[in-house]
C-alpha cells in the first residue's frame, strides 16, 4: 500500500527554520500541529487532515471535525473506507489547491448541496484548498 500523503499548501513559517539547531541539525518549533491540520472522527476512529480541506461541511456532520482525538488513530484510506456513507472526496488539481486556479462553481453549488462532508484530496491524500476571492 502507498504511504498517505499529508499535503499542507499553506506555507511554514520562517520561524521554524530559525529555531533548526546547529549542531544536531533536527528542526525544532513550537507551531503546534493544529495550526495546519485538524482532527476528522467518527466517535470509533479518528484521522488527521489539513485546515483548508473540508469543502464542504454539512450541519449533520458538524460535530465530526474537532479538535480532540476521538476513538483510535487510524490512517485517512482506512478512515475514508470505514466512512463513505457521510464522506466524499473531491480531487483537486495543485493549481486549484494553490488558489491560482478555481474549481468549478457548478461543482461548488452541488457540494452545498450534499449531505455529506467533502474533503479536497489531491493524488487521493487529503490537501488544503486556498479559495481564489
Amino acid at each position: 500500500m502507498a504511504a498517505t500523503l499529508f499535503a499542507l499548501v499553506a506555507p511554514f513559517s520562517a520561524s521554524a527554520s530559525e529555531h533548526a539547531s546547529v549542531s544536531t541539525g533536527i528542526r525544532t518549533s513550537s507551531t503546534d500541529i493544529s495550526t495546519y491540520a485538524q482532527i476528522l472522527h467518527d466517535g470509533t476512529n479518528w484521522t488527521m487532515i489539513p485546515r483548508g480541506a473540508v469543502l464542504h461541511l454539512s450541519d449533520k456532520h458538524r460535530d465530526k471535525l474537532g479538535e480532540r482525538p476521538v476513538g483510535n488513530l487510524v490512517s485517512w484510506p482506512e478512515f475514508l473506507s470505514i466512512n463513505r456513507s457521510w464522506l466524499a472526496t473531491e480531487e483537486v488539481t495543485l493549481r486549484q489547491a494553490e488558489g491560482t486556479r478555481a474549481i468549478d462553481p457548478r461543482r461548488l453549488s452541488y457540494f452545498s448541496k450534499q449531505k455529506r462532508m467533502v474533503v479536497a484530496v489531491y493524488q487521493e491524500s487529503p490537501i488544503a484548498v486556498v479559495f481564489i476571492r
